[in-house]
């Protein structure tokens, strides 16, 4: 259940940092393109989550066919 927690918090920091670096590329707040790294580190969160998310999802496929291919190593 961990993983799921820092699944959603690399998902949150993801849409935060997404949402800070448009604002501060729209308002042009810096000349030295901190608005675009801000974009591109949200971009890497976002991803982590998704691999993340997938391996939990694997894990979680092989949890289930496991006891399955058991039972038909046995018939």
């Amino acid at each position: 259940m961990k993983d799921r927690n820092l699944e959603k918090l690399f998902y949150k920091l993801a849409t935060l940092l997404v949402a800070c670096g448009i604002a501060v590329r729209f308002f042009d707040l810096s000349e030295n393109m901190l608005g675009l790294h801000m974009i591109l580190s949200g971009l890497l969160a976002g991803l982590v989550a998704i691999l993340l998310h997938m391996r939990h999802a694997n894990e979680m496929e092989q949890k289930k066919s496991a006891p399955q291919e058991k039972q038909l190593k046995k018939n």
